[in-house]
């Protein structure tokens, strides 16, 4: 096999837009992540009513699983996670709803109220579904798709370097382009930091170490932030590069390598 080399500037558009489209427009983005909801157990007019409590359980149970399977669909169509990722998102919303299920069918079995008035506050403590569940899901969803465009510059930094050499050696002054890619790289590094730091945390984000995990995903969505931050500006440091070296004259990118047979 040989192998051709080629200039596309396409490819590392691409990795720019990424950092943009992926990184803004993501649906789990850290502006976006769901935010913790009042917990407790409902008030209802039930009384002694076993069947009004455990009514009043089964909605919320419902309501909870419906949440959960919405996020299933969204995991599934992610076009920028791998496969791995979606089997272990999933397999974790898959598990709470066969468990919220069980809890359903153990409170619709009830006979005494103060059962069935236990069951219910045990859909707040035991799952913390909207509290503590859904939000570290979610931010690990976001997490996957900031590693896939940090993993893609950094994989990158190589060609971008040689397109810049290549100018350079052709007597343009790339000053400015070095400098770029500079903090490029600094920002890529900084941005693998701050999400290794974010992921760190997922293992304290349980519904048994609530209410500690309302401190913790503050942290959490601050990681995810910065990262998002780093790569941004990454995104526009290569936009930068690629916008000016094509007002030099450089007709192409960076050196691509291509199979042929």
């Amino acid at each position: 096999m040989k192998f051709s080399r080629h200039f596309a500037w396409a490819g590392l558009a691409l990795i720019s837009a990424l950092a943009f489209s992926l990184v803004l427009g993501h649906p789990a983005s850290a502006q976006g992540l769901r935010q913790p909801q009042a917990t407790g157990t409902p008030r209802t007019a039930c009384g002694k009513d076993v069947k009004c409590v455990q009514s009043a359980g089964d909605a919320l149970i419902v309501k909870r699983v419906a949440s959960l399977q919405a996020f299933i669909t969204r995991i599934n169509a992610h076009q920028r996670l791998t496969a791995d990722q979606k089997t272990a998102l999933v397999g974790d919303a898959q598990t709470n709803i066969t468990n919220l299920q069980n809890w359903q069918h153990k409170l619709d079995g009830e006979t005494t109220i103060d059962a069935a008035r236990s069951d219910v506050r045990g859909i707040f403590t035991q799952f913390r579904i909207y509290a503590v569940v859904l939000p570290r899901d979610e931010g690990e969803a976001y997490l996957d798709a900031l590693a896939t465009v940090q993993g893609k510059f950094a994989s990158n930094e190589d060609k971008i370097n040689q397109a810049i050499q290549a100018a350079a050696a052709k007597g343009i002054n790339v000053t400015q382009e070095q400098g770029q890619f500079s903090d490029l790289q600094a920002k890529v590094t900084d941005a693998n930091t701050q999400i290794g730091n974010a992921r760190a945390l997922i293992p304290s984000l349980t519904p048994a170490n609530y209410p500690g995990t309302t401190a913790t995903l503050v942290q959490y969505r601050a990681g995810m932030k910065a990262a998002r931050v780093d790569l941004t500006a990454a995104g526009q440091d290569l936009k930068n590069i690629i916008a000016e070296l094509k007002a030099a004259g450089v007709t192409g990118g960076t050196p691509t390598v291509v199979a042929t047979p």
